[in-house]
């Protein structure tokens, strides 16, 4: 091979540097400098992507169809067996190949992988039909577990991504891992680690689906008995940056349950009205609302909606010392207890906190019969 500058053959150093510097050619070929999506959803590796065989058409599935293994095309043996040996070829150092290899290949057979980017074309491999039913024949177990992650995690992910803006982050492993491990348990699903490693299959194995298509298929989804419900009733929490208006929305739903709204609206009644309107609409559309919206194949989001969001994070933010003032009184052993997103807020009117704090524990004694005192001094936040 020639140096291209002089025509003249290359140094053997640079000969066994081509096929580096090629390789990273390859891995950035086409990428922009920076993405906020890029950001947000991370990427693999080029050689990480999922591998097809190379010269056969991939089947397009409708999003209704996902999941039902109708596709005729799919259910080639030797096109599925080749999906599965090219995939098991490539599995991360230290995790088990075989179940790598199944769950790529039931997720194309499910359906996952039309319209996606992350994806690769090898040739064929002769004996591949031969290594898979070997390959079944010793771990019978693992297709029927393969199958229903390959189907679920993705799902599954984009609850994750949509409400933390990312998949997984490695730096706050013990978080995103609770989160996974808590659907998963609420689905009475056996969760896929510790047979995976958690980086392992919510990245690398099934990261080239993205939160698009899971959308897509999660809303066409919804109400059949293909979707665990601790999944459907998931499908409209908030997205990342909307937890001060969804939480502050959730006390007033609070405030109303225990007869309170009436008598703090005639002093905060304008902005719990801002909060929960925003609220619902948030419920309605989360992908809306989301700061990444390029990564569900949306354009940005629209002013209005910006304005929309901006308004009622103020709102929130100017009532947080009553609504944390009320967790901290009478939710105690609830789940809104846990909640973070009103917390900083509310320590910008310390003393507006401890005055609700301690009329609401009042109220739960029945020693009050009116809210005046709580706004006689300056307490907005």
């Amino acid at each position: 091979m020639n140096n291209i500058f002089d025509n003249q053959p290359l140094a053997p150093a640079e000969a066994a540097a081509l096929p580096i510097l090629l390789a990273a050619l390859a891995e950035v070929n086409g990428q922009d400098a920076y993405s906020t999506a890029a950001t947000a959803l991370g990427k693999l590796r080029r050689t990480e992507y999922l591998v097809l065989p190379l010269g056969v058409a991939l089947a397009i599935v409708p999003i209704a169809e996902v999941g039902t293994l109708t596709s005729a095309s799919l259910n080639d043996a030797q096109y599925l067996a080749n999906v599965y040996a090219l995939n098991k070829a490539i599995a991360p150092v230290g995790s088990n190949a075989v179940l790598f290899g199944l769950i790529r290949m039931q997720a194309v057979a499910h359906g996952w992988a039309t319209d996606q980017r992350e994806i690769r074309y090898e040739l064929p491999i002769p004996d591949a039909i031969a290594m898979f039913a070997a390959d079944v024949t010793a771990n019978p177990a693992y297709l029927a577990d393969a199958g229903v992650w390959a189907f679920l995690t993705p799902i599954i992910a984009e609850g994750v991504f949509r409400t933390t803006g990312h998949h997984y982050l490695t730096g706050q492993a013990a978080d995103y891992d609770r989160k996974y491990e808590a659907v998963w348990r609420a689905s009475l699903t056996p969760s896929p680690v510790p047979s995976f490693a958690p980086g392992v299959i919510y990245h690398t194995a099934l990261h080239w689906v993205g939160p698009a298509r899971a959308r897509l298929v999660l809303e066409a989804l919804i109400g059949t008995d293909r979707i665990p419900n601790a999944i459907a009733i998931r499908s409209n929490a908030a997205p990342a940056g909307t937890a001060v208006v969804t939480t502050s929305a959730a006390v007033i739903d609070a405030f109303q349950a225990s007869d309170l709204h009436g008598l703090l609206a005639a002093h905060v009644g304008a902005d719990m009205t801002i909060v929960t309107t925003a609220a619902a609409a948030i419920r309605a559309d989360p992908v809306a609302y989301h700061v990444t919206q390029v990564a569900y194949n949306r354009p940005a989001r629209p002013p209005a909606i910006v304005a929309e969001l901006e308004a009622a994070a103020a709102a929130a933010a100017r009532i947080a010392w009553l609504t944390q003032g009320f967790i901290n009184a009478m939710l105690g052993d609830a789940a809104l207890s846990r909640a973070m997103a009103l917390r900083k807020h509310a320590e910008n009117n310390p003393m507006g906190l401890k005055r609700a704090e301690r009329f609401f524990r009042l109220l739960a004694k029945k020693s009050v019969d009116n809210v005046d005192a709580l706004f006689s001094a300056d307490v907005g936040a």
